[in-house]
């Protein structure tokens, strides 16, 4: 309010100025009227009070120009429902390199050539009661893959290993389950004396080093953690990418996986290398829907404050 007053008191302020130096109207900086300028009678006439009075008054009191506003102000409000609903943000640090550098070329020429592949992410599982929680780890990878929202194509996972390990020598998990004794012996096994457990022993983290000669013993019972890989597939568009985050995030929470370590807040969590570009395109999203109603309601309020009727508010609110 204070710029535009300002504003407003320069320009009339300019305008008089002009008035007293006998300057055209138009072209007030390169043309002066002579001291025996008088106007002519068709500049005297305000052509807005006459359009006003004659053309827009008269014809918008009758029925067919109702009509005709009335659709025009729903058709207005549906085609800026529409674009609003449409809005997209998108961020990706690549925009931030340079055409020429060879990291963007790189970048480009993956897209163009591998373009299935999608990001890559991980399961991290913190200490739990592994032989107790293995069918939720099962379980999390198989929803992760039958999700047609979380848009996982593919998942490297030690525990479908141990399974095809554990049904060629033993019967299957889910109809006869393993002591915790049990389970430390077979889980020995098949990290040690078995070509299921060699190519997967890098996705644990134990508290002591892995023996494997130590065959007095053969047991483990100190897996501190344990991860799982996925790859997303190919995805455009943030608003899939968002979804497909958010799914990953309950499938795994929906497990309910608890940590025997009490300092740790999850049993469970995913993470990708991309999560912090699609948070980021998550908040500005809310961000934008926050600033869009912040700013309706500005219109409204100033509107009131000008116009001091509601129902012509509301009009004018649907009409922006």
């Amino acid at each position: 309010m204070k710029n535009v007053t300002c504003k407003k008191c320069r320009t009339k302020h300019l305008d008089v100025k002009r008035v007293e130096s006998n300057r055209n109207g138009i072209l007030c900086c390169c043309y002066k009227h002579g001291r025996d300028y008088k106007p002519s009678e068709c500049s005297k006439k305000d052509l807005t009070n006459v359009i006003f009075d004659k053309v827009i008054a008269q014809n918008m009191v009758k029925l067919p120009v109702k009509v005709l506003v009335l659709m025009a102000a729903l058709g207005l409000l549906g085609a800026n429902i529409y674009g609003f609903t449409q809005l997209e943000q998108k961020f990706d640090p690549i925009w931030f390199v340079p055409e020429s550098s060879l990291a963007r070329q790189f970048s480009n020429a993956a897209d163009e050539q591998f373009p299935s592949g999608g990001q890559v992410g991980s399961v991290y599982f913190t200490s739990l009661n592994y032989f107790q929680d293995i069918p939720k780890i099962e379980r999390i990878q198989r929803n992760l893959l039958d999700s047609k929202n979380a848009r996982i194509g593919s998942i490297d996972s030690w525990a479908t290993d141990f399974f095809l390990f554990i049904n060629t020598t033993a019967e299957e998990y889910d109809k006869n389950p393993m002591s915790k004794e049990k389970f430390s012996e077979t889980m020995w096994s098949f990290l040690c004396d078995s070509p299921y457990g060699f190519a997967v022993r890098n996705s644990f983290l134990f508290n002591n080093s892995l023996d494997c000669l130590n065959t007095a013993n053969p047991v483990i019972e100190d897996i501190q953690a344990s991860v799982l890989n996925y790859q997303y597939d190919s995805m455009s568009g943030s608003a899939i990418q968002i979804e497909a985050m958010r799914t990953t995030k309950e499938i795994i929470a929906n497990e309910q996986l608890v940590s025997v370590e009490p300092e740790a807040e999850v049993g469970a969590f995913a993470f990708s290398p991309a999560f912090g570009n699609w948070i980021t395109d998550e908040v500005i999203g809310d961000e934008l829907l926050r600033n869009m109603l912040l700013a309706l309601l500005c219109v409204l309020i100033m509107t009131l404050i000008l116009i001091a009727s509601i129902p012509t508010c509301l009009m004018v609110l649907l009409c922006h």
